[in-house]
């Protein structure tokens, strides 16, 4: 097998990440693709990469040949400050979901203790008098998200406090207006498709509907009582309208992990949360014994997608789930790993896009290319000494990872081993049965080909793995080995035709090697005679017949 070679990714950024688009044999083809690519899918950014293997220093080195696009922007001062989103440009700009989600995580503590929700600070006077009022609270969270936010907009720290002073203002200012003119709508016997109708009779439908339902919550004494009530509410209205204000309360209690469970119920370990909320996201989440009652009622809801915000909450809690560190299994990386794909996969729509957007799949290889380093492969390998048990270790592994370039450097992990002189000498004399190590490296050669290693990668440790077979079939006298251990030429023959109706050897050479032997071995003429001797005995026979008729109808050998 040759010891080096080289090719070419063609790679793509769109957000802050890349992904291989393209591998190519040659530059010329990898540069002319990422040009076209480039302009194709507006992309921020596209290179290629010259990716080599060398046999005397084993492993895969790459170099940058040719780049076009935004180069990443340089790191300020203010770069080890998280961006608290969104950059909200007007009033009207706080009352959106990912602002109301800024509120709940800088107030989190005034919030729970006033026991109101980010929306009920919005459309109730008192409550965003009282946080006013506060001066020290309301300071200290203006100041945290104009700090962050200023290497973006490019104003001063002072400039963007009294920006967003000015929005906080004006609403409270709107809502003073509302009760000093005291025309509050009423809601009469839960009946919220009345209060709508009669918010469409004002100037701000919005407005008039969800400053009526705050108040109308106003006197519950709890944040359960409220998420009951919330829950109740979306159980009895089918009014689309009515909905979509209702689950704007919803979406703001799933902010809080609590809540969460509270709906989806519990789960064994973080992975398998995740995959429940995924479940429930996308509308196919069944009830189980500690789930919510109302669960169903939701779950049909998000399937009939009326609950866009409450989704959006969900999946945004499944994100920030993902960039954490906490373990998908407590104290067992192997098994953590192996939820990676399959999130991805219950994200994955049937358009090809993913239910949390390129953010929540980036996400997943930045956390995948956390267990990738020395350190975490030293760990996961741990008590595999032998190096086809270690191989098929990394390919385990590899069948939980996503991310080329997480992929990659597992390939680059398993190389060394099947291709190292030591190694391979070790894997041939390692083994006293030479039929169960020939399985072995079959075994491996199909799980390195559905781990989802690039068709480069996969196509090389393959190979390798079947010329190491090869050595052992041939350098051990396989053939001599089955003539001497299977004297009976029908039971040989059988044997022989199991074997290749099983797979039970690499592919190719070797499978060709087993299939040519098998076929010598039965059109022999001694072979013939003692079937034709046998085909005259008694019933115990015919099975012999037929599961030899069956085998070659298998696996054609014949032809």
């Amino acid at each position: 097998m040759p010891q080096s070679g080289s090719h070419y990714e063609v790679l793509g950024r769109q957000s802050s990440s890349w992904t291989v688009q393209r591998v190519c044999d040659d530059k010329q083809s990898a540069i002319d693709s990422a040009s076209s690519l480039f302009k194709e899918l507006s992309l921020k950014a596209v290179k290629v990469l010259e990716v080599s293997y060398e046999g005397e220093e084993p492993g895969f080195k790459d170099k940058e040949v040719y780049f076009d696009g935004e180069r990443n922007p340089p790191k300020s001062g203010n770069s080890d400050i998280e961006l608290i989103q969104p950059i909200c440009k007007q009033a009207s700009d706080l009352y959106r979901l990912r602002s109301r989600r800024a509120m709940y995580n800088l107030l989190k503590n005034p919030l729970g203790g006033w026991r109101i929700l980010p929306l009920e600070l919005l459309y109730h006077a008192e409550n965003l008098q009282r946080l006013n009022d506060a001066g020290q609270i309301l300071q200290g969270a203006v100041q945290k998200v104009a700090i962050s936010q200023i290497p973006k907009t490019g104003q001063k720290v002072n400039e963007r406090v009294l920006e967003l002073y000015s929005y906080v203002n004006e609403v409270l200012k709107e809502l003073k207006n509302q009760r000093q003119k005291d025309d509050f709508i009423i809601i009469e016997d839960d009946n919220l498709e009345e209060l709508f109708e009669a918010a469409k009779e004002t100037k701000d439908i919005e407005g008039a509907f969800m400053t009526a339902f705050c108040r109308y919550l106003h006197p519950l004494k709890s944040l359960d009582e409220k998420f009951e009530k919330i829950l109740q509410l979306i159980e009895d209205n089918d009014d689309p309208d009515v909905l979509g204000f209702l689950d704007k309360f919803l979406a703001d209690f799933l902010h809080g992990t609590d809540r969460v469970k509270t709906l989806t119920g519990d789960s064994e370990n973080l992975g398998e949360g995740i995959l429940r909320i995924l479940d429930v996201a996308l509308g196919e989440a069944k009830p189980t014994a500690d789930s919510h009652p109302k669960l169903p009622r939701i779950v049909e809801l998000l399937k009939r997608r009326q609950l866009a915000q409450t989704q959006q909450a969900l999946v945004h809690k499944v994100t920030t789930t993902i960039k954490g560190n906490a373990s998908f299994v407590r104290n067992d990386p192997f098994k953590s790993v192996m939820y990676h794909k399959r999130i991805l996969e219950r994200m994955t729509l049937k358009d090809g896009s993913h239910i949390g957007g390129q953010e929540i799949a980036d996400a997943l290889k930045v956390r995948c290319e956390r267990l990738t380093g020395s350190t975490s492969i030293a760990e996961f390998l741990a008590g595999f000494d032998e190096p086809l048990d270690r191989v098929d270790r990394l390919a385990d592994i590899a069948s939980g990872l996503i991310g080329n370039a997480n992929m990659r450097t597992i390939a680059n992990y398993i190389l060394p081993i099947i291709e190292a002189p030591y190694s391979v000498q070790q894997i041939i004399d390692s083994g006293a049965d030479n039929v169960l190590t020939l399985k072995k490296l079959s075994s491996l050669q199909r799980k390195i080909r559905r781990a989802g290693f690039q068709d480069f990668f996969a196509s090389r440790m393959a190979l390798q793995l079947d010329e190491i077979g090869l050595q052992i079939y041939e350098g051990k006298g396989l053939e001599g080995q089955f003539v001497r251990d299977v004297p009976n030429q029908i039971e040989r023959g059988l044997q022989l035709l199991r074997l290749v109706m099983e797979g039970a050897f690499s592919e190719p050479e070797v499978t060709n090697r087993l299939r040519a032997f098998a076929k010598s071995s039965i059109m022999s003429v001694d072979f013939m005679a003692a079937l034709k001797e046998q085909a005259g005995g008694g019933a115990g026979n015919a099975s012999v017949l037929k599961e030899f008729t069956e085998l070659l109808q298998r696996t054609r050998i014949d032809r």
